[in-house]
């Protein structure tokens, strides 16, 4: 084990060791996960900590070829920090299980002995997912690469650039200049040597590590002070969901901010600034800002930059599972996380519509909810845009954030297998969920339109719904299209969890529900996906059979994978084909009935 050369220590208490394991739990702390001979890093989260067994349950790790490496039995390293102390542990092996809530989990047993280190030089303050740092180095005399900044200690940073780079920043044997920009426009300047490099296939981006080097004093005070404002903020996303009040101002846009430090002026004579400013600011009569009160309304800015939808869609995922271990844990959503998610999700839906409507249709089965959340959040954004073409981004924002939290009520009562016929008995314990999932919701600082899903998604047009059993008339519109889409996506997987995907069966059930779900809304939305979505298994006149992967005009079929011959029943090798005269599609057929699941669609086309 790596002890930095002696320092720290080692605690071999089980009470101390359960403590720290405790800490890590509820602070939702990411553990790195190492695994001996290769040089990836994996990431998993501590779900949960059995002290009476003396084991822990660990997440499944991303990227996921890690979890193959721990089913395998092969032994890893874990890191994690605990209020800035760095904790490890070597030589851990974990075997499949699975959490109470159902989820698929790994088990291993505590450590013999834990190694902590506390240093101030070492630690790296997190840099929060919603705030952009764009890190430039000067990789040539004429050329700048552009990162941005993950995380940041007072020797140094770690900056994530675009692409696979690691050729380029590995080929320097000496310091180059580097400047990182923050938002309130201020910039710090210094010489930097590329440490450690990687390259993550999964996020296609390679990841720098830098040291600081040949500084001045003015920088280090500027290092110093850069390092306890991020802390600030992280301090500030956690506790109150990056409410905007708490952003430090070197992390705010420019616009009537007093001067900050900059390379040469240290934070002390920065604070004489800020002190000439805030009196010259009391002179001027208080002006009133209307976008002041609704601040805690508005949706954070757009990302800068769009992911791909199979890293929005991951990254959603990630969001809901965290906001339901919050939920089983009693403890305040993460906002700015739900947020960011939401934001992902619509920009990929703008850019790559058919690519992430084709990858809702692939379950891989992840925990209950969980997938479910994120294809109700896409399917239902996709048609209220569509019903409200002049909706604004942060309205927009919000709704999509009411999706991928509306299930929230259902995580605690696992015994409820069919959501859509809700038996008597059932009905005291649902309303309870829902009132204190609504009130979890407005804890945590969401927009109206987020509490207003939560609490009304189960409602139903013929008065029957809960929690207040209100009528068509009463229940707002935004809750009604959830409800509309929630449906679908229950009955397209056969109560969530089917591995075949049938959005035609869904349709004809909605179609038979209409005193509970809007008839028109149900229209809509089939008109917005298409009569044969993506996904869908169907037949051709020539007699194969395949499941659609694109929509051409008219929301029509236009590219099919091709994956059986219907006149023998044989599987073919799979081909990707564009439906063209004088082929056409004769009709849907059962997917169940050829063993046709999602999975087929693997490997996506030109994606994978």
């Amino acid at each position: 084990m790596d002890t930095e050369s002696g320092q720290g220590q080692f605690t071999s208490s089980e009470k101390e060791i359960k403590r720290l394991l405790v800490q890590a739990q509820a602070s939702f702390s990411p553990v790195s996960v190492h695994f001996h001979g290769t040089q990836a890093f994996y990431t998993s989260y501590i779900v949960e900590v059995d002290g009476d067994r003396k084991q822990i349950l660990l997440d499944e790790v991303v990227p996921a070829t890690g979890n193959e490496k721990v089913e395998a039995g092969l032994p890893f390293n874990i890191e994690t920090f605990v209020d800035g102390v760095r904790v490890r542990a070597t030589d851990v092996k974990a075997k499949p299980g699975k959490a109470s809530d159902g989820g698929r989990v790994y088990i291993a047993a505590f450590p013999n002995q834990l190694h902590t280190l506390q240093r101030r030089q070492s630690y790296r303050a997190p840099v929060r997912k919603t705030l952009h740092i764009p890190v430039d180095m000067a990789t040539a005399p004429k050329s700048i690469t552009t990162g941005e900044l993950v995380d940041f200690s007072m020797e140094g940073c770690q900056a994530a650039f675009e692409g696979d780079l690691v050729s380029l920043f590995e080929s320097f044997s000496a310091p180059i200049r580097g400047r990182l920009r923050f938002p309130n426009d201020e910039f710090l300047s210094a010489k930097m040597m590329p440490r450690r490099v990687r390259y993550d296939e999964v996020l296609e981006k390679t990841f720098v590590g830098v040291r600081f080097m040949q500084l001045t004093s003015a920088q280090m005070k500027l290092i110093a002070y850069i390092f306890s404002e991020l802390q600030r903020d992280h301090i500030n996303a956690i506790k109150n969901g990056a409410h905007p009040s708490g952003i430090p101002a070197l992390f705010k846009e420019p616009e009537n901010l007093p001067a900050k430090p900059s390379d040469e002026t240290p934070p002390e004579a920065a604070k004489e600034t800020k002190k000439d400013g805030a009196e010259a600011q009391e002179k001027q009569p208080a002006k009133e800002d209307p976008a002041e009160t609704r601040q805690i309304e508005q949706a954070p800015r757009p990302l800068q930059q769009a992911l791909p939808a199979k890293m929005a869609l991951e990254n959603a995922c990630v969001a809901v599972k965290m906001a339901i271990r919050a939920t089983n844990k009693d403890m305040p959503l993460d906002k700015s996380h739900i947020a960011e998610a939401a934001n992902d999700l619509l920009q990929a839906l703008k850019l790559e519509r058919n690519d992430i409507m084709l990858r809702l249709c692939v379950r891989k089965f992840q925990e209950q909810w969980v997938e479910h959340s994120v294809a109700v959040a896409v399917w239902a954004a996709d048609l209220l845009r569509a019903i409200q073409p002049e909706i604004s981004d942060d309205n927009l924002s919000n709704f999509t954030q009411g999706c991928l939290l509306h299930a929230l009520p259902r995580v605690k009562l696992a015994d409820i297998d069919d959501w859509l016929t809700i038996q008597p008995l059932q009905k005291s314990a649902i309303s309870k969920q829902i009132y204190a999932q609504r009130q979890q919701v407005r804890e945590a600082g969401f927009a109206s339109e987020v509490e207003i899903i939560v609490g009304q998604v189960l409602e139903n047009g013929d008065g029957t719904g809960l929690p207040n059993g209100i009528d068509a008339d009463t229940q707002h519109q935004l809750a009604q299209i959830v409800s509309v889409v929630d449906a679908f996506a229950m009955l397209a997987f056969n109560g969530e969890y089917d591995q075949y995907y049938q959005p035609v069966v869904a349709y004809r059930k909605l179609l038979r529900l209409t005193e509970r779900y809007d008839s028109k809304l149900i229209k809509q939305f089939v008109g917005r996906i298409g009569v044969m979505p993506v996904g869908s298994c169907v037949q051709l006149d020539n007699g194969l059979i395949g499941i659609i992967l694109t929509l051409g005009a008219g929301r029509k079929p236009s590219d099919i994978r091709i994956l059986l011959d219907g006149s023998n029943q044989k599987r073919i090798a799979p081909a990707d084909i564009k439906l063209e005269p004088p082929m056409a599609v004769q009709g849907l057929v059962d997917p169940a009935r050829y063993k046709l699941s999602s999975e087929h669609l693997l490997p996506l086309p030109e994606l994978d």
